[in-house]
């Protein structure tokens, strides 16, 4: 039981740690993989510019790419539920070596309880910081999903803007032939006459 707080904020520590360590991994695999030393990954890269230069102002998120044909997306993912679940188990574990430290007092030694309230203040520190990491990174990763979709969603739009265009101005072209026709079927009917 001495020893528990202890084991408790390395626990803590560990989760912590694996929750930067997930969405680095996810966030540099998503930020490097287009680099354009790859053909493929050039390729990538040159088609992401041509799409943004028909874009009428070229919202695109730069490095966002990742070279063609590894089978995933060319837009960073938002954070994933993992994660997030992940996160909010170390903000629990980083609370629990203080309130269990503090409710089994009586039973822990005066050395080590000593050694406790030696070190709170800086181990109390060191989880702030990782977890303010855990924050920061979740976030940028989730902003940076957040403007790929909005440029997405805004080429989609021009898309369908010109696809729309298009289709009215070939209906166009169709109703004025229709209507040619129908003059001249009319016409022809009003000469035998």
């Amino acid at each position: 039981m001495p020893a528990l707080p202890l084991v408790l904020w390395l626990i803590a520590l560990v989760c912590c740690v694996t929750v930067i360590v997930m969405v680095l991994k996810t966030d540099t695999r998503r930020s490097h993989a287009g680099h354009p030393t790859d053909s493929a990954s050039a390729t990538s890269v040159a088609s992401a510019a041509s799409a943004a230069k028909t874009a009428s102002d070229g919202v695109v998120a730069s490095g966002d790419t990742v070279a063609a044909g590894e089978g995933e997306s060319t837009d960073p993912r938002p954070v994933s539920k993992t994660v997030i679940i992940l996160h909010f188990v170390s903000l629990i574990l980083a609370m629990a070596p203080y309130i269990v430290a503090t409710e089994a007092a009586d039973s822990i030694g005066k050395t080590m309880l000593s050694w406790y309230d030696s070190v709170e203040g800086i181990s109390g520190a060191i989880l702030i910081v990782l977890i303010a990491l855990e924050l920061w990174f979740m976030y940028r990763q989730a902003s940076r999903a957040a403007k790929a979709e909005a440029a997405r969603a805004k080429l989609a739009g021009h898309k369908n803007l010109e696809h729309a265009n298009q289709s009215a101005q070939t209906g166009k072209d169709n109703t004025g032939k229709h209507d040619d026709d129908a003059i001249s079927a009319a016409n022809s009917g009003n000469d035998r006459k």
